[in-house]
């Protein structure tokens, strides 16, 4: 999306195993394997123009989490289910999300908050149409939009996966994310952050970012499934994969135990190890110039952490619609 015009490429995956940790890894390589098969680019209406049918795909499951939770996987045990395809944080889904300026938008896209839903239901139709049981896994940053997307989707179950904001802000100053891309743009901190001044270092750009998604999580709580990185064990897997059809427990079980065997993300090469309070990389909040900010916006955070741990320790993994909790009362 740029200067006025909306590109769509289009690539038949059809036969395709998308069984790589995210879309796009899976995308490139079918197209390694099928010897750089034809793809076509046309702009929006063609993927607007089957709106009239985009609600027939109900999908099966949303998957959003907080950045370095162990939401990959889930993701990667979803993807071994029965008749089961995870879209796994898809581009076109972001850039769907994402908030543009009106210079930016064909005409036929504005006003922008009111294509949206329309442009998400299109690529939920299109990546569903096949009948399989469709399993959307979000970017980090797009829980900015978690109540547009249960609005669209009302039925749709919600799983919630975080962890503590300290050891998650640990995790991205060791190794950067790709959305730390965004620190440069001033453009898009009020959506990655929720906050129109620049942030004075990366280290509080993902402070005020892990912030922001604790908030939104908080306030959203009702009805969701959370499940926090600390509980992410054998049984709580094998709830979540019954809850969506996985059949027998025992087919089941080998495929948790492989999953939690290997990095979500290695493709299979580096052992599993889960991090902890202790995991390298925290000193650097210490190191960086505006250390007090950093460690007050994180403090910030922790405590709607902690919002959301009592809560799923009060009421386990899925929590009622109906909540009267403080966890989902007000802007925390």
């Amino acid at each position: 999306m740029a200067k006025g015009r909306c590109r769509v490429r289009w690539i038949d995956l059809r036969g395709a195993a998308l069984d790589q940790p995210f879309f796009s890894a899976s995308v490139s390589a079918f197209i390694r394997d099928h010897d750089d098969p034809e793809m076509l680019e046309t702009g929006e209406g063609a993927l607007l123009d089957g709106m009239n049918e985009a609600r027939t795909v109900q999908p099966a499951a949303f998957i959003f989490h907080v950045s370095r939770c162990g939401s990959t996987i889930v993701s990667n045990l979803m993807q071994r289910l029965p008749d089961t395809v995870v879209i796994s944080e898809a581009q076109p889904v972001s850039a769907a999300l994402w908030s543009y300026g009106g210079d930016q938008l064909p005409p036929r896209l504005r006003p922008w908050k009111k294509m949206q839903p329309k442009l998400l239901e299109a690529l939920v139709w299109h990546y569903g149409k096949t009948g399989n049981k469709l399993i959307v896994k979000f970017n980090s940053w797009n829980v900015r939009l978690l109540p547009m997307i249960r609005e669209i989707w009302p039925s749709t179950p919600v799983l919630l996966i975080y962890r503590d904001p300290v050891e998650v802000l640990a995790s991205l100053i060791k190794t950067p994310p790709q959305w730390a891309a965004f620190f440069s743009d001033p453009g898009s901190w009020p959506l990655m952050t929720g906050r129109k001044k620049p942030s004075g270092s990366l280290p509080e750009f993902y402070a005020n970012a892990l912030r922001q998604w604790f908030s939104i999580a908080c306030r959203n709580a009702a009805g969701l499934i959370l499940l926090d990185y600390a509980d992410i064990n054998p049984e709580n897997l094998l709830t979540l994969c019954m809850l969506q059809g996985g059949g027998d427990p025992a087919t089941i079980r080998p495929a948790i135990e492989s999953v939690l065997a290997v990095h979500s993300k290695s493709g299979n090469k580096e052992p599993f190890v889960r991090e902890g309070p202790g995991v390298p990389g925290m000193k650097g909040i210490d190191a960086d110039a505006g250390a007090s900010r950093v460690q007050g916006i994180a403090g910030a955070a922790g405590r709607l952490f902690r919002q959301l741990r009592s809560l799923t320790r009060q009421q386990g993994m899925f929590i009622p619609a109906v909540n009267q909790t403080p966890a989902s009362q007000g802007n925390p």
